[in-house]
């Protein structure tokens, strides 16, 4: 009977340490796994000069017993490369993730995000985060010119201010402008030679409109290269839009006739008035339309301006109607001036408000 108890106390025995050997071998199979660990998730790189790269690295660890792989990186921004010192880790070992930020075109406080994807159960995504600070090498003011409206030759001439902040040296290696009559120099200096170093503050570029630009509006701008010596990006652009009006030795008012919308039948009259700059009397040789939707009822001669009166004329289909008037002059600047008249014609007398938006439309597309 005794021996019989000790067999199965015996055997009960083996069982518990087979259970908890079984046991620790299984936990031990299935907590097998890598960790990520960083020194630091989020770096501010300070100050830097604007074209200078700011590096941030992220020193990790792998303290599991697995190796730990990082899959893929995802930044905030396209201004931002990230590297692995390498993708697999053994577990024990370490690893980096240099960060590179272009500062290129950034301009003070600035904060980006690297999503890190690794095989760490626990850390499958990781964010880093990345902030400083970037000051521009030079700033300059204003960052466009608008010349008014003027005749050719009584523009007057516009400054851009350029600050050297940087105490690295800088020059102007070139200054371009999109039309010829355009034309543009660092004041102190001809023509001819436009580069030079600056010095450290104020530098002021002269920006003129030759006599020898054309008549109509200006839509142009100046291209200033600078060079910043020293630098991981030494060449630097500056564009300056520059807008106008070029006056001939006529002006006229309005630009464009619009007469909203008009009943089938109903008299529209308007006003075209020619106007000359220099004081003289208007020599008008002819004005008509071009599709002969509008009739000529009078032109009235003063000393120094022409009032050209016009009316739409009666019984049109109803629809969206545009025509364009012709104004002959004896100007050698202005020979011919071109007026687009529109209007929308109906058979109700009140405006349809429909209507009145494709007239809009028309208008704010010219």
């Amino acid at each position: 009977m005794k021996h019989r108890h000790l067999v199965i106390l015996i055997l009960c025995t083996a069982g518990v340490i087979a259970l908890v050997v079984s046991s620790q071998i299984f936990g031990l199979l299935g907590t097998k796994k890598p960790r990520i660990v960083f020194d630091a998730t989020a770096i501010d790189f300070g100050e830097k000069e604007e074209g200078e790269d700011a590096v941030c690295t992220f020193s990790f660890s792998n303290k599991g017993n697995e190796t730990l792989i990082l899959k893929a990186t995802k930044t905030s921004c396209k201004c931002l490369v990230t590297k692995p010192s390498k993708v697999e880790i053994l577990e024990g070992e370490s690893g980096e993730l240099a960060a590179t930020y272009d500062t290129l075109n950034a301009n003070g406080d600035v904060k980006s995000n690297v999503l890190l994807f690794t095989n760490d159960p626990k850390a499958k995504i990781v964010k880093l985060t990345i902030t400083g600070t970037i000051k521009k090498p030079y700033v300059y003011q204003p960052h466009s010119l608008d010349f008014g409206e003027a005749g050719a030759e009584e523009f007057k001439e516009r400054n851009i201010v350029i600050t050297k902040l940087t105490k690295r040296e800088m020059e102007v290696t070139d200054v371009e402008t999109s039309k010829p009559w355009l034309r543009a120099s660092l004041v102190g200096r001809d023509a001819g030679n436009l580069q030079g170093g600056l010095s450290t503050g104020n530098n002021q570029l002269a920006v003129r409109i030759g006599a020898d630009a054309p008549i109509g509006p200006i839509k142009e701008e100046v291209l200033v290269s600078l060079l910043i010596m020293d630098s991981s990006k030494p060449i630097r652009q500056i564009k300056i839009p520059v807008k106008g009006y070029v006056q001939g030795d006529l002006t006229y008012e309005p630009k464009t006739v619009f007469w909203g919308t008009v009943a089938q039948g109903q008299v529209k009259g308007a006003t075209i008035t020619v106007k000359s700059n220099a004081g003289k009397p208007v020599d008008v040789k002819a004005v008509k339309s071009n599709k002969e939707l509008v009739k000529i009822v009078g032109v009235d001669v003063g000393q120094t301006s022409v009032c050209i009166r016009m009316e739409l004329k009666k019984n049109m289909d109803k629809d969206f109607v545009s025509d364009v008037l012709i104004i002959s002059t004896g100007s050698n600047t202005m020979p011919q001036i071109k007026v687009p008249v529109y209007a929308m014609i109906t058979t109700a007398k009140r405006q349809d408000p429909s209507q009145e938006t494709v007239i809009q439309s028309y208008q704010e597309g010219r």
